[in-house]
């Protein structure tokens, strides 16, 4: 049974590592006391111990969270209504669901927002034409939820973290002045997830079908390894600089991105300004080095010391994020307040 922690978490969840941060209250003004980063080869008891620690409960007791994940099978998809007068009709979308993006909608939790602003859609105005279709499959919430209760957490919320990174970065691109349009890529095992935004407008959102997994058979042929798993051992290590070969192992992916790309800029006349790279661990920073050298672009690097107060969030003693990479950026998405007066918000972001 459910009882109160000491100290409550938030969780960002990935394929490799769980991100924790031990915060005074899981709502209103918020301060991080302490922050933890948990690869996930250990066992759920000891990741359940450590968390465990972290938050000051006792052994056996659940801890509060609020946590971010990232299923498999994660739907995040931009579409325009042809006739968004049809969307009234409470059969039209998930029709159009199906349709445009070949799930069964009866497998999938789903949600719809505004493109425009990332507002909730409601269907009883159904006046917006450009939505952003966002979920995944029961089952891998279910399983995920399975998961973190085993770690001794029990999710008070769950979003999906690719979803709360771009709610945070639209944010600090308006708050840091950042007027042109940011290429987000967030690479798992399976896929890669291509986001453009410019402003509060999300205009690209679509799955490329090359993740991590389609990289190691070019390590184990390049370095001639015995197989596949020493590839993907050696690519996830921090024992071997991947960067002069780069270019090789992102061909699938460059290739893909420059189409989604040159088709925005054709369609929009504006420019990719910048890139973030979500969730990449500090080993892989290559990825980040090699995409900027061939779309000629900067790589986007958070300043969190001064964003975070925007966003209502206090450091507590002895915390540092100074010199935090970017895969921290999604947990510290899911801690901020987006509705502070601008006297806040707006603070130190010139």
């Amino acid at each position: 049974m459910r009882r109160s922690a000491n100290k409550p978490l938030f969780v960002d969840l990935s394929d490799q590592v769980m991100l924790l941060a031990r915060v005074s209250a899981l709502r209103g003004p918020i301060c991080i006391e302490a922050l933890m980063e948990c690869p996930l080869n250990q066992s759920p008891e000891q990741l359940a111990m450590t968390a465990g620690q972290l938050s000051g409960v006792a052994k056996g007791q659940l801890i509060p969270a609020t946590c971010g994940i990232y299923p498999q099978e994660v739907l995040i998809r931009r579409a325009a209504l042809d006739n968004p007068a049809k969307a009234k009709d409470p059969a039209y979308l998930p029709e159009f669901v199906e349709q445009q993006f070949k799930v069964d909608v009866r497998q999938y939790a789903i949600t719809v927002m505004n493109a425009a602003q990332g507002t909730e859609f409601k269907i009883e105005k159904a006046i917006s034409k450009e939505l952003l279709f966002c979920g995944a499959p029961r089952r891998e919430l279910q399983a995920t939820q399975d998961q973190l209760l085993s770690y001794g957490l029990y999710p008070e919320r769950l979003e999906l973290g690719t979803v709360a990174t771009v709610g945070g970065l639209v944010h600090y691109a308006g708050w840091k002045g950042i007027k042109s349009p940011t290429l987000v890529l967030q690479i798992t095992e399976s896929q890669a997830q291509v986001l453009i935004f410019q402003g509060e407008s999300l205009d690209v959102a679509r799955p490329i079908p090359h993740g991590f997994a389609s990289m190691y058979p070019l390590v184990q042929e390049q370095l001639g390894l015995k197989d596949v798993e020493s590839a993907r051992k050696l690519f996830s290590s921090n024992t071997f600089d991947f960067t002069e070969m780069g270019p090789t192992l992102l061909k699938k992916l460059m290739k893909e991105l420059q189409a989604s790309t040159g088709f925005y800029e054709v369609q929009t006349g504006q420019t990719i300004g910048q890139i973030f790279l979500s969730g990449l661990p500090d080993n892989l920073g290559w990825i980040a080095q090699s995409i900027s050298r061939a779309l000629c672009v900067d790589v986007l690097k958070p300043d969190y010391t001064e964003w975070l107060p925007a966003l209502g969030i206090e450091l507590g003693e002895g915390v540092d994020v100074s010199k935090l990479g970017s895969r921290w950026f999604g947990l510290f998405a899911l801690m901020g307040n987006y509705n502070l007066p601008p006297s806040v918000a707006d603070a130190k972001g010139q």
